[in-house]
């Protein structure tokens, strides 16, 4: 006896796998949005680095050796980061000097606000090392001093160049201080800005 075949039954067609779904436009957007932070903290960051690497130095007018004479003032220059200093050299600036009541020597026209051209310097005051917190006083007597009677006031700078550590270029700051005596016969030099500091 012979068996019956049953119907071949038709075959299922298979169905190609489901493509992935297309990501939502909106959280494309929100990728490039996360993209951009990233970007400005990473920049925000850098910078800050940068600015805590540079090299920072100050100079301050710490009193006079000699009370009776305004030009032995001492300034101290000080390293105030902990990048060494290398190669460094202190000057003064000259912009305006009243070594008596009648007799005044200017070296810039106007109000003295402005980077200083006419520099004096001494040469024990070149070519030193300062690395964090040291310090370097000089006297500005070593390079300017009045030629006789009473040195009433003036208005200088203190300018310091310096290679910062291992890298190969110069830079230089500025500090501009002016001198008065007061009516009790006492004097002193006090800070003041520089309109276009260098």
């Amino acid at each position: 006896m012979s068996k019956s075949r049953k119907p071949k039954g038709k075959r299922k067609k298979q169905q190609p796998p489901p493509s992935p779904k297309q990501p939502k436009k909106h959280l494309s957007a929100l990728s490039k949005v996360f993209a951009g932070i990233l970007a400005v903290a990473t920049l925000v960051g850098g910078g800050a680095a940068v600015v805590a690497f540079l090299p920072r130095v100050t100079v301050d007018s710490v009193g006079l050796s000699d009370a009776s004479n305004p030009l032995s003032a001492l300034f101290t220059v000080t390293n105030t980061n902990f990048i060494p200093l290398e190669h460094l050299g202190i000057f003064v600036g000259l912009c305006r000097a009243r070594i008596s009541q009648n007799v005044i020597i200017q070296s810039t026209a106007g109000d003295c606000s402005r980077p200083n051209g006419a520099l004096f310097f001494h040469e024990p005051w070149q070519n030193h090392r300062l690395a964090m917190d040291e310090r370097l006083t000089v006297m500005l007597k070593d390079v300017f001093d009045a030629p006789g009677g009473p040195f009433v006031g003036g208005d200088i700078s203190v300018i310091v160049k310096f290679r910062p550590w291992i890298l190969p270029f110069e830079r230089k700051k500025e500090f501009r201080f002016t001198g008065e005596r007061y009516p009790d016969g006492s004097f002193a030099w006090h800070p003041q800005s520089i309109d276009h500091p260098e």
